[in-house]
């Protein structure tokens, strides 16, 4: 969805694991740095994630160049309710891990460049 003109990521998962559980899972993860935990959730930052498209069965020259030679970095927001639990992804930036004749390597690009047309739709 995109939210003042920016791109949110979210999601609802059903699970059985008590919100201790889903806390030391996603603590355990390696994924998620600077963690704060809350009442209702927990906030997290992502950085450097590499992104797994050949996990989904695209190979490099069949996935668009701006997931295949970046990594992740944004925001998430994991709110726990009982039996389930919403993922919200904000602020979603990629990374160059090539440089190139058109960047550098580590240059960070806000994803709605990518993304989405004229006037953020």
């Amino acid at each position: 969805m995109v939210e003042n003109g920016k791109l949110v990521w979210q999601k609802i998962y059903e699970t059985e694991l008590t919100k201790k559980q889903l806390t030391q899972n996603i603590k355990n993860s390696g994924n998620f740095k600077n963690l704060e935990s809350n009442e209702s959730g927990i906030i997290a930052e992502i950085t450097n994630l590499t992104l797994d498209y050949k996990g989904y069965g695209s190979s490099e020259m069949s996935t668009p160049m701006y997931i295949a030679r970046n990594s992740l970095n944004s925001i998430v927001q994991i709110e726990f309710k009982e039996n389930k639990y919403r993922v919200t992804i904000k602020n979603i930036k990629l990374t160059r891990n090539y440089g190139g004749a058109l960047s550098s390597q580590g240059e960070m690009t806000d994803l709605e460049v990518f993304a989405l047309k004229k006037r953020n739709t």
